[in-house]
């Protein structure tokens, strides 16, 4: 699966490459960042940013973004689908701490949506987030996603708790009219 570069009003979504390990492992090591997620290891060595990238760069099912500013081209974070057979995908997300409280999560997750059922026409995406991480919560929910509730996921090797959320094609395009700032 191809991942393409796609611009939004600040943002352009770009395909990650291993040119970007020592900026994603900056950003990715911080405990606020790793913390409240179910997949970043602490601490995040350079090792662990090309083994990371390198996962997303040759998975045949996944679409992997690297999240610049239009504006200077900092990166900001990381955005992805993991697209299955079923026309179905997970969406996942971390943005580096510095650049939080911006909107740049909702703005890229709205993006990867957009892209996944106009593009793609996939039939639902999910997502989940770790429980304690409220703030994920409400980007998932600015993007119209539904609350399933909370389930347990292996995180770092142990049962954590997290809450679930999706959306399908049908919901998406009711409200794909009345979404501020889809992205696109």
């Amino acid at each position: 699966m191809t991942t393409p570069t796609i611009e939004t009003a600040r943002l352009r979504l770009r395909p990650l490459s291993f040119a970007d390990a020592d900026e994603v492992r900056r950003l990715a090591d911080d405990p606020r960042v790793s913390g409240p997620t179910a997949r970043i290891p602490q601490p995040f060595e350079l090792s662990d940013a090309i083994e990371w990238i390198d996962g997303r760069v040759r998975s045949l099912d996944r679409l992997a973004w690297a999240i610049e500013l239009r504006e200077n081209g900092a990166l900001t974070g990381a955005v992805g689908l993991v697209v299955d057979q079923e026309a179905h995908a997970a969406l996942d997300y971390w943005i580096g701490a510095e650049h939080w409280g911006r909107g740049i999560a909702t703005e890229a997750a709205r993006a990867a949506l957009h892209h996944g059922f106009i593009t793609l026409g996939l039939e639902e995406i999910v997502a989940l987030h770790l429980a304690h991480n409220g703030a994920s919560g409400r980007v998932l929910a600015k993007c119209g996603m539904r609350h399933l509730g909370p389930s347990v996921d292996l995180v770092r090797g142990e049962l954590a708790a997290v809450e679930r959320y999706a959306i399908s094609r049908s919901e998406y395009l009711a409200r794909v009219d009345r979404i501020d700032d889809l992205g696109t």
